[in-house]
């Protein structure tokens, strides 16, 4: 998705379903507006990481 539409699609999102977890993947730093935390998980070192934003 382009960005404009990305933010469209969450906006909708958090407007019409506002007690709704939203999980996503991806690599664009630009998902990161929308969510709360990120579960980062690496490969190499088999750890899972919880962070906040």
């Amino acid at each position: 998705m382009d960005e404009d539409t990305e933010a469209n699609i969450y906006s909708l999102l958090q407007e019409r379903l506002q007690q709704t977890t939203v999980v996503s993947v991806g690599h664009r730093s630009t998902l990161n507006k929308y969510h709360e935390l990120v579960l980062r998980l690496n490969k190499s070192t088999r750890q899972v990481t919880l962070e906040k934003l």
